[in-house]
Order: structure tokens, then C-alpha cells, then sequence
């Protein structure tokens, strides 16, 4: 009886989750969502496609979209939006050797500049650094810059952008 319900749960988990590849799938034909900066390239003969995702009916509703070899991977905290930090906006995402990375800024007198690095690995994405640079507008000259090490890999579908945030 045991063993019935464990391949139970691990055929729902697996369920979930094609569900939630399929749902982001339906995203790249759908007219609601703008499709914003985006990279591609080949990351250990792996095409890799990241995609900033915009829902011009929700503001709330703005994230990362990843395609590994036509794996989808949607991230609904991997994005900030601007009802809630003012002056947000993504600068850029980059291809990098081991990965990618993207920059983002938000602030009005208080500047935040933030750039997030994933490494690929094992087929997924995993958070593996973070640089800072902030200053406060009345007085610029004086600037805060931070990097951030992850000592514990958090993947592309577990990460949340405002875990990360300095207050």
C-alpha cells in the first residue's frame, strides 16, 4: 500500500510539472504576454534560449522564461514589478561561459543595481552569485558595492528575486 502511494505523489509531482512546462510553453504564442529582452546560445552543446516575460494585462504578473533543448522553465520570482519598486526595469541578460546572467535597477532616491549569475548544471540553472551597487541620489559620490556568494546552489524554479534584496 505504501509503495502505491508513493508512486502516487512522484506521478502528480511529475504531472505538476509538465503542466507547469506546458503553461509556459502556451506563453510564447499568447498576445497577453510581451516578450522583452531575450538571449540565446549553446551552453555544453545544450540551446539555450532566456526570455523576459511581461503580461501587459497584469503588472504583477512579469518573470524569466528558460528553454533548455525545448525544456521549458518558468520563474514567477525571478522578476521584480514596477507597482512595487519604483523606477524598475531589467538593463539586460547576458550569455555567459558557465551560464547567464541579468541586471536589473530599481529606486528613486535610494539607487539599487543588482546583478544575478546562474551556472548550468545537470540539465538546470542554480544561483551562484549576486553583485550590488547602490548609492542615494542627494548625495552619489558615496557608493555601496557588494558581491554574494551562494554557498547553496538554489535552482532557476526555487529562486526568488526579493529573498535577495537588500532593504
Amino acid at each position: 500500500m505504501k509503495k502505491i502511494i508513493l508512486y502516487l505523489v512522484v506521478f502528480f509531482l511529475n504531472v505538476s510539472f509538465i503542466y507547469k512546462e506546458d503553461q509556459c510553453k502556451e506563453v510564447l504564442n499568447n498576445p497577453a504576454y510581451l516578450k522583452g529582452k531575450k538571449i540565446n546560445g549553446k551552453i555544453n552543446g545544450k540551446k539555450i534560449l532566456v526570455l523576459e516575460v511581461k503580461n501587459v494585462e497584469n503588472e504583477y504578473d512579469r518573470f524569466l522564461l528558460i528553454n533548455i533543448n525545448n525544456g521549458f522553465k518558468c520563474n514567477h520570482h525571478s522578476l521584480l514589478n514596477t507597482n512595487d519598486y519604483q523606477g524598475y526595469s531589467t538593463n539586460y541578460l547576458k550569455l555567459q561561459k558557465d551560464g547567464f546572467s541579468y541586471s536589473i535597477e530599481y529606486g528613486s532616491r535610494y539607487y539599487y543595481n543588482y546583478e544575478f549569475y546562474f551556472e548550468f548544471r545537470k540539465d538546470n540553472f542554480y544561483l551562484k552569485k549576486i553583485e550590488m551597487k547602490s548609492f542615494d541620489r542627494a548625495n552619489p559620490k558615496i557608493t555601496k558595492s557588494k558581491t554574494r556568494l551562494i554557498s547553496s546552489k538554489v535552482s532557476f524554479e526555487k529562486f526568488n528575486i526579493e529573498n535577495y534584496l537588500v532593504d
